[in-house]
């Protein structure tokens, strides 16, 4: 009996959830697209970060590249409770043409003397061709 209560609470709940979701074109309504679900529609890089599901996914990209492209091993990052890699951004509106550029301050980049420098990474990812384009490393200490 319980296995029966608890199937019809899940298909319940199932309708509820499938009722909160806003109309496709599928389903005969208006299909909408948000910046939330579709970069195009975004109307600059803080649209963008603020707003698109997919930022996650753009960091990930970006910290995978630049794990690749240290040239003595994968940085360290900052770890902790809501600190993720490539939290900062350059601001810009041209997002179409330019993509995005995702900035690390925090990470700790090895070095040909077996130390580690705190290092920028700026990672530019081109929308378009949903790809990271370029990954530069640069020590903050050279910056000043």
């Amino acid at each position: 009996m319980s296995l029966v209560v608890l199937l019809a609470a899940l298909c319940g709940a199932y309708e509820l959830n499938k009722s909160d979701q806003p109309p496709t074109a599928a389903d005969g309504g208006d299909a909408h697209e948000t910046c939330e679900s579709d970069w195009h529609v975004c109307k600059s890089a803080e649209d963008l970060i603020e707003h698109n599901r997919k930022v996650s996914f753009y960091r990930a990209s970006c910290k995978i590249k630049a794990n690749e492209t240290a040239e003595y091993g994968p940085p360290e990052w900052q770890k902790g409770f809501g600190i993720y890699p490539f939290s900062s951004y350059f601001a810009g509106d041209d997002i179409k043409a330019l993509g995005i550029v995702l900035i690390e301050d925090h990470a700790l980049v090895p070095n040909k003397f077996g130390g580690k420098e705190r290092s920028r990474i700026s990672c530019h990812y081109d929308l378009a061709k949903d790809e990271v384009s370029e990954v530069m490393i640069t020590p903050l200490a050279s910056m000043r």
